[in-house]
């Protein structure tokens, strides 16, 4: 995964710290205002990073927000990594922080939309896809993914 030196933490952060990579990561071409989420600042949102040697090298969010009633309740959103660190598993990390979060919680299934390039990473976690690609303006391609909690 990582270098045997380098010291990998993924915690609890604050929102603001999210934000930053929201923008320059998934949003790089709309305004900051678009990388505030409504459901940022409710109290049972979970919202994780990870940190390779101190530094915030990942970031994803999790939301209390059924998207399939009784199948799938809380949605991962704003999940993204620095470019550097792309394939050290620190997604894989965060992803597993969420499930363990949504568990906690009492949660029956964890939903996204994933955009259609990364649909490989998240099988690896047991999300599995409905429905046809859609297109997120702005944005690009998408599917709906969606995990149960075991």
């Amino acid at each position: 995964m990582s270098n045997p030196e380098e010291i990998i933490k993924v915690t609890a952060i604050e929102v603001s710290l999210a934000r930053d990579l929201r923008h320059r990561i998934l949003r790089p071409n709309q305004p900051p205002d678009a990388c505030i989420y409504p459901n940022d600042n409710v109290a049972d949102t979970g919202h994780f990073g990870v940190f390779q040697d101190g530094l915030l090298v990942g970031i994803a969010s999790v939301f209390h927000e059924p998207q399939n009633p009784g199948l799938a309740d809380w949605r991962i959103r704003g999940m993204a990594t620095e470019e550097a660190v792309r394939g050290k598993g620190y997604g894989g990390l965060l992803v597993e922080e969420i499930i363990a979060y949504v568990a906690s919680q009492g949660g029956k299934g964890i939903w996204c939309n994933a955009r259609t390039g990364v649909m490989g990473f998240y099988a690896k976690f047991d999300f599995t896809p409905h429905g046809r690609e859609f297109e997120l303006p702005g944005i690009g391609p998408h599917y709906l993914m969606i995990r149960p909690i075991f």
